[in-house]
């Protein structure tokens, strides 16, 4: 799929917010889901948190044959921009502490370069949504990763509406992450891979037969796949990355390859929920602590 393709089949906006994500996400971005599917628009798409031209979602749905795009437009600034209207954000962050984080994100993740600038804060820019080809492939890989994107979303959205503190989401992804990595039969790349530090592994000793218990229910996962139809999101997950993997191997993705994409989709899982990236690190040296303790190989 080249980018122009990708800019007619996906309407892709981002909704510079500095104000908190959650809301935006049940308040915007799941009831517009909702209305472009009863709209004949769209059945399909997904959301994500980032930082690049200041903190936004950015909102991504796949066009039906023969919606309009312009239609799907209007309907996603229409709902957003009363969003923000009703609930504007301060800006606190300015020109000058932009730039200095964005180099630091930027590094970390090895951007060749990014926006210089930050966008208008509560406004909704129409922004094409690029493929990564060199970690999702094209075709058929590329289709069952975005497939993958939609069900993760809805995933996410089902936890947040059912009000889940940030621990609670921290623990049910530490599941959910246990359970990619004893499906992929990996622990994801070095880049994701959690160090150890003395505070970390304090945190496992205070909830060692928890975060064990946790890691035996992963396991049981693998062993015994729920049914297609089970209810629940560690299920919904636990489907998704299986059939992810099915389709990249039919791809033609290597087993390394897949483990390192499923890695990331449950980083991106992580991203949709809220839970930061330095919480993350620690919820994974957790999760890899756990396995060990449980005697659960991966």
């Amino acid at each position: 799929m080249t980018p122009h393709e990708a800019e007619v089949i996906w309407v892709s906006a981002h909704i510079f917010h500095q104000g908190p994500l959650d809301r935006l996400v049940t308040e915007v971005a799941g009831p517009l889901f909702v209305e472009l599917a009863a709209a004949g628009l769209s059945t399909q798409g997904f959301f994500l948190r980032y930082w690049e031209g200041g903190p936004h979602l950015r909102f991504r749905v796949r066009l039906l044959p023969g919606a309009d795009a312009a239609e799907t437009r209007r309907l996603i600034r229409e709902r957003a921009c009363a969003y923000l209207r009703r609930y504007p954000s301060q800006d606190v962050l300015d020109r000058e502490e932009y730039a200095r984080l964005a180099e630091v994100l930027a590094a970390r993740e090895g951007l060749t370069g990014h926006a210089r600038e930050l966008y208008p804060n509560d406004s909704v820019q129409f922004i094409s949504y690029r493929p990564e080809h060199h970690r999702y492939g094209r075709g058929p890989s590329l289709e069952a990763v975005e497939r993958h994107f939609a069900e993760s979303s809805r995933i996410a959205l089902e936890l947040l509406h059912a009000g889940l503190t940030i621990p609670q989401r921290g623990a049910v992804w530490l599941t959910m992450l246990m359970a990619t990595w004893l499906l992929a039969g990996s622990r994801g790349e070095d880049a994701f891979r959690p160090w150890p530090d003395a505070r970390k592994e304090q945190a496992f000793d205070r909830e060692r037969e928890r975060l064990t218990g946790l890691a035996r229910h992963a396991r049981q996962l693998t062993l015994r796949p729920p049914d297609p139809e089970a209810q629940g999101v560690l299920a919904a997950w636990h489907g998704s990355v299986a059939r992810l993997a099915d389709a990249l191997a039919a791809s033609g993705f290597t087993a390394t390859r897949t483990a390192t994409v499923l890695d990331l989709c449950a980083h991106l899982l992580a991203n949709r929920l809220g839970i930061r990236i330095q919480d993350e690190a620690r919820l994974r040296y957790l999760a890899s602590r756990a396995l060990d303790e449980a005697e659960v190989t991966v």
